[in-house]
């Protein structure tokens, strides 16, 4: 080999490792990391729309549950008997404590 094939030759072998640097593609194609496949946009997409759907069918399924809770426990119009455990630790209504107040001022 004369000296001009030999540099051609490494220059081509230089060139092969700075591609397998900068495209590392496990499938050999080359366009791997550049453009994704369609599938798993596809894949993402759906997961992402699942998501959403299943985020606001569990806030549904909460807001039932909590009212099937609050309507065993007493509910909350019973908040000064004690009875529900859900709204322990709570503020009293405006209307209750004004009411409380005005019979506390008669007596």
């Amino acid at each position: 080999m004369t000296d001009r094939e030999k540099e051609r030759d490494e220059e081509r072998e230089r060139d092969v490792k700075r591609r397998e640097g900068v495209e590392a593609d496990p499938h050999g194609t080359g366009g791997f990391i550049k453009k994704p496949p369609l599938f798993v946009c596809g894949i993402i997409i759906a997961l992402v729309i699942f998501y959403i759907v299943a985020i606001y069918y569990a806030f549904q399924a909460y807001k039932e549950f909590k009212g099937i809770a609050e309507d065993t426990a007493g509910g909350p119009e019973n908040l000064n008997e004690g009875a529900n455990i859900m709204a322990y630790g709570t503020l009293q209504p405006r209307q209750q404590r004004d009411v409380a107040r005005d019979a506390a001022a008669a007596r």
